[in-house]
């Protein structure tokens, strides 16, 4: 369920926070979809070489990397920048 503001008659609705779309039917750029509403992105930084969880706002590591950025080495073996065993890197 969205939340708008507005006409039930078609006509242009004005969305609450969080919410976009013709009739407030998506969230908006920086919203995510948590259940039935609409919430803010958490910020993550740079996450060098993870990807963003911005439900939470966390770098979420690929294999072999570790760090707030995912931007270590996740073993000693590994060699930077790629993180692969050394001869392979």
């Amino acid at each position: 369920m969205f939340y708008r503001y507005g006409n039930s008659d078609g006509t242009k609705c004005k969305c609450e926070a969080g919410y976009g779309g013709a009739s407030c039917e998506q969230c908006a750029n920086e919203y995510y979809q948590a259940g039935t509403r609409c919430k803010p992105k958490e910020t993550c930084g740079s996450c060098k070489h993870g990807q963003c969880d911005y439900t939470v706002g966390k770098c979420i590591c690929p294999p072999n990397f570790k760090g707030g950025a995912c931007d270590e080495c996740a073993h000693p073996e590994l060699v930077a920048p790629a993180c692969l065993p050394s001869g392979e890197a």
